[in-house]
């Protein structure tokens, strides 16, 4: 879904920076929606000119 190695996508949730659903102490995902609605957030507010 964002076209990222899987390593980033958990570096991104253990910094807070990605939305998670935490499932016990070992366990965290993603809800589908939730990353949909970061992704629009994060183009939103990327300046303009940049990828």
């Amino acid at each position: 879904m964002l076209g990222v190695r899987a390593s980033l996508v958990y570096a991104l949730a253990r910094r807070g920076e990605l939305p998670t659903v935490r499932i016990g102490e070992r366990y965290v995902r993603f809800r589908s929606e939730t990353l949909v609605e970061w992704i629009e957030r994060q183009e939103s507010t990327r300046p303009k000119g940049t990828r």
